[in-house]
């Protein structure tokens, strides 16, 4: 799981970059920020489909947020522990 950092000039995020598409698919912006990967031979992750609504600005569908809230969960308990 992993959302692309990098933001194109146009302010959007880019998915599917690779050789053959070097300039990628535009971020939906009704979508999750997620990145996701294929079940089938595609090896290119894309957006992912499922609404947004939750998290920080509502980038997330419940489903990626959980996981996202889960990871600062443990980066933070981790934080703590180094104290």
């Amino acid at each position: 799981m992993s959302t692309p950092k990098v933001k194109h000039p146009d302010g959007l995020r880019r998915y599917a970059e690779w050789a053959g598409n070097p300039q990628g698919v535009r971020e939906d912006v009704a979508c999750c920020v997620e990145e996701v990967w294929p079940n089938d031979r595609r090896m290119i992750p894309s957006q992912c489909s499922r609404k947004r609504g939750r998290g920080p600005r509502r980038l997330y569908c419940a489903q990626h947020w959980k996981m996202e809230e889960a990871r600062l969960v443990r980066i933070a308990g981790a934080d703590r522990g180094l104290r």
